[in-house]
């Protein structure tokens, strides 16, 4: 019973932390594929 209640109340938190480590791993991308001229992702997302 009570890790339905715990689940609920902590997938908030996980959905966050994923979210921020996105845009993250995105902004990483962008300076990596910028100082060794490498195109991908991170320059399809300000292209």
């Amino acid at each position: 019973m009570p890790d339905r209640h715990v689940l609920r109340n902590s997938v908030g938190s996980a959905v966050v932390g994923v979210g921020l480590q996105a845009g993250n791993l995105l902004a990483g991308a962008v300076v990596i594929e910028a100082v060794f001229s490498r195109n991908g992702l991170g320059s399809a997302t300000y292209a």
